[in-house]
């Protein structure tokens, strides 16, 4: 019995007075891979193979980004992958692509890409994960598509107005412009960061809003957008800097550091003084009965009034005038029932001019994570969506979508911001 990687060779001799008998067997697998022009030869342990399929899997850079394995495109060598029962094949230095054997047939099994086993670790497949069913006695080829991801990096500074120095602890959310991908990124005691493997493309990042009011601070940029483009060696972007302001720097108890602060600050000392004077018995009487006084909640607008009130809706549901939908609730998703006489002659304007459609943005507070944040905008937007469409509103006249906690109205520093961009926005679309 001679067991050899490519081949099981197995001897027999019988002697039988002056007859003698000889038999040889030799098994294994032979294949045949049309699509690579080439024959293989295996010798799985365990099982000949006979009614069983083989995948083979290669990877590549994908350069076009066209999903195909492309002349001129680069093959990547010993890449692991484990396919659970399957007999894996081994692989010398250098062997493009990689297969296994001995898969149950009509089967679907799952792929697991071992991403560590990148030579470099910029490279990155599409899918790490997935599935395919192979067939009996054949190869199924699957090509996987890499590219070659970046690399971020930037810093947080506390500004007090007297120094500027490195703030830990605080998280960095970065997001691609589709929403296809997004991270959180922790800050180092020095205050930096970065992140490795972010894919090419365009990006917004921001600090994570929740933790700039517990800490009491102010990004001076809500926002920072870049852009990590598509390289063979990866992008590299560096200057996504944050500067956190304290309270102490924005109530102007230290020297502004720019003219614009400078102008903002006069501005706003001059409404102070305005604001401080006393009222004289002009002003009092055209003053309203009920002044609305500044506090951190935010009264439930009294829509439902309004609407029986109206007369004129086609001007009440104008783009210029039409109202959001706000929500009590950090996760609240259902109809508020204070604004049900409102959709519902919003629902009736809909009706009587059946060319506009509406278009329904989602937006939350920044009180969860990213993936929470978008499922939560989306909810509210759909539930205003159903309610139009239960009065009879068409489907495909109403465009939903949800921003997460991306596009705050005001500032989340105190609870009256926060449920105001706790909220669905409403626009009419011609």
């Amino acid at each position: 019995n001679l067991n050899m990687p490519l081949v099981d060779s197995r001897t027999y001799a019988r002697f039988i007075g002056d007859e003698s008998v000889y038999n040889q067997e030799l098994s294994g697998i032979i294949g045949l891979n049309p699509s690579e022009f080439e024959m293989t030869m295996n010798n799985p342990v365990g099982a000949t193979g006979v009614g069983f399929g083989a995948v083979q899997v290669k990877f590549f850079l994908d350069e076009n980004e066209n999903g195909e394995f492309d002349d001129g495109e680069t093959e990547i060598p010993n890449v692991r992958f484990y396919i659970e029962g399957a007999t894996m094949e081994k692989t010398s230095p250098g062997k493009v692509p990689q297969r296994a054997y001995n898969i149950p047939a009509y089967t679907k099994l799952n792929v697991m890409v071992d991403k560590s086993s990148f030579k470099n670790p910029l490279w990155t497949p599409i899918h790490d994960r997935f599935a395919f069913i192979t067939e009996p006695n054949g190869f199924k080829n699957i090509n996987v598509p890499c590219y070659t991801a970046g690399v971020v990096e930037g810093n947080v500074f506390r500004n007090n107005g007297k120094n500027k120095s490195g703030l830990a602890g605080v998280k960095i959310h970065i997001m691609r412009k589709d929403s296809s991908y997004s991270e959180e990124i922790p800050v180092f005691n020095d205050g930096s960061f970065y992140k490795m493997g972010v894919p090419p493309g365009e990006y917004i990042a921001y600090v994570d809003s929740m933790q700039c009011a517990l800490l009491k601070v102010q990004p001076d940029n809500r926002t920072f957008a870049f852009n990590v483009k598509k390289s063979a060696e990866g992008d590299f972007v560096s200057g996504i800097n944050f500067e956190l302001r304290t309270q102490e720097y924005l109530a102007g108890n230290v020297k502004p550091q720019s003219k614009s602060e400078n102008k903002l600050k006069e501005n706003f000392k001059n409404k102070l003084q305005e604001m401080s004077k006393p009222a004289d018995a002009a002003s009092t009487q055209a003053l309203p009965a009920k002044t609305p006084i500044a506090k951190d909640t935010i009264e439930e607008p009294d829509l439902a009034d309004q609407v029986s009130k109206t007369t004129d809706t086609k001007s009440m549901f104008e783009p210029k005038n039409i109202k959001e939908i706000q929500f009590a609730g950090t996760s609240e998703t259902s109809v508020p029932k204070n604004y049900v006489e409102y959709l519902n002659g919003l629902a009736d304007y809909l009706k009587k001019n059946p060319s506009l459609n509406l278009a329904l943005i989602g937006h939350t507070d920044p009180a969860g994570d990213m993936t929470s944040n978008m499922n939560v905008s989306m909810r509210r937007a759909q539930s205003i969506a159903n309610y139009l469409m239960s009065k009879g509103i068409t489907k495909n006249r109403l465009l939903i979508s949800g921003k997460g906690a991306l596009e705050p109205k005001v500032d989340n520093y105190t609870p009256a911001g926060r449920r105001q961009n706790r909220r669905v926005e409403l626009k009419i679309v011609k």
